[in-house]
């Protein structure tokens, strides 16, 4: 019969209030540093945690990177808007969320990071887009689609390309240095509604 230590886990259990430490500063400098230049020592300090906490926790900066990004995603769907069944209305509040995420400090950069390593760590822009991109099209996409099968929508409506002007719409006008004006989300919207409402 096994004695009560043998059945005990090893190591002191996880905090997730060190979790979350470590991930959001890992978020920070991804963004404010770039994946390159980010090293284990900065995050271990900016999260206030030792070099070997993180090592308990990831096996490397790329895992931890990973994880940093699927936390993110999981903070996005937590506040997330409520879905209303009013197209024009959801679109807005589901633009809104979306620039509220990428206009937090340093997240436009974070897009720019996951860019950058594209050729030296492809794995970092494939775990972007499968945590971060590829769930916020699909609640974007979501609205339209319950438009069009109420027949809100043209029959031959293109969702993708529509979800694209959306969220692309945001970038661009970022990029281009222009000012968000607090309609931006409506015009914006009421724009690309223009080409597929009946």
């Amino acid at each position: 019969m096994p004695h009560a230590a043998d059945t005990q886990p090893p190591g002191r259990p996880r905090l997730p209030e060190i979790d979350a430490r470590i991930l959001d500063a890992t978020l920070l400098l991804l963004g404010r540093e770039g994946f390159a230049r980010m090293s284990l020592d900065e995050v271990a300090a900016a999260a206030n945690v030792s070099k070997p906490t993180i090592y308990r926790r990831y096996a490397g900066k790329v895992e931890l990177a990973s994880a940093a990004l699927a936390a993110l995603a999981v903070s996005r769907d937590q506040t997330a808007p409520p879905m209303t069944g009013d197209l024009r209305l959801d679109l807005i509040a589901q633009l809104g969320h979306f620039r509220r995420g990428v206009s937090r400090p340093h997240g436009v950069a974070l897009v720019g990071t996951v860019l950058a390593e594209e050729h030296e760590t492809p794995e970092l822009i494939a775990m972007y887009r499968e945590h971060v991109v590829a769930p916020r099209r699909r609640m974007i996409r979501e609205v339209l689609q319950r438009a069009l099968d109420r027949g809100i929508l043209h029959a031959g409506a293109d969702l993708d390309l529509a979800v694209h002007l959306l969220v692309g719409a945001f970038y661009a006008q970022h990029l281009a240095g222009d000012p968000f004006t607090p309609d931006w989300e409506a015009s914006t919207v009421d724009a690309v509604l223009r080409g597929l409402l009946i």
